[in-house]
């Protein structure tokens, strides 16, 4: 502008004046136009950082509540908490480690777990690599897979298989699961002679549910 004033003073040429107006007045309508968008994308950006701050306070303060239920035994809770703190990055390992835990123990239901699968492929990849030196988990493996849930398609030859490492490693429970498949033939063929062995197994290490098995075994040979 001061430019401006100065050539019309020394000069007095209006043309010129003119001219150079409009070329100042174009180019601080750019500039201004320009600003405005960098001062847009700013707050913008400043506005996804304080989101995502709120978001981490967010999902700390769901990992804590969640550790503190599990303190109370109120499991339900800490599963619901540790759920909601899977969805940040860094808590999902612990939080998914927790919601294990709690499954496995029989705390909670399938249902957070479940869920969890759907949402991150990642995790149930990351159990069944754990399923191999965790039998419990191997059990719960194999119970995925060998109901009908919504998460797992059901997948017989994939429950045998976890729950042989389950019984490799001392759970009878799965044995007990291995002589239902023997029997019905879910994902090897019927073997009732096999089915009984496991039975037995099962029964003898405290499975009282076995013994119904073997009673059915005993019934189909004619014993």
């Amino acid at each position: 502008m001061l430019e401006l004033m100065q050539l019309y003073n020394e000069t007095g040429e209006k043309g010129k004046s003119a001219e150079l107006m409009d070329t100042y007045m174009s180019r601080g309508d750019y500039l201004w136009i320009q600003q405005a968008e960098e001062a847009k994308i700013r707050r913008q950006k400043r506005q996804m950082d304080e989101d995502l701050i709120e978001k981490m306070k967010m999902t700390d303060r769901s990992f804590e509540n969640g550790v503190q239920c599990e303190r109370d035994k109120d499991y339900k809770s800490a599963a619901e908490f540790f759920f909601k703190a899977c969805d940040d990055e860094t808590a999902r390992p612990l939080a998914f480690s927790h919601i294990l835990d709690l499954t496995v123990k029989d705390l909670i239901d399938f249902a957070y777990l479940e869920k969890l699968f759907v949402k991150y492929d990642e995790l149930l990849e990351e159990a069944k690599i754990r399923a191999r030196s965790d039998a419990d988990l191997s059990v719960l493996l194999g119970t995925l897979y060998y109901f009908d849930f919504e998460i797992i398609e059901k997948d017989f030859y994939r429950a045998i298989l976890f729950f042989l490492n389950a019984t490799l490693k001392g759970r009878t429970d799965a044995q007990y699961y291995l002589g239902i498949m023997s029997e019905f033939g879910h994902g090897t063929k019927i073997d009732y002679d096999e089915a009984l062995e496991c039975y037995k197994m099962a029964y003898e290490s405290g499975v009282e549910e076995a013994l119904n098995g073997i009673k059915r075994i005993k019934m189909l040979k004619g014993e």
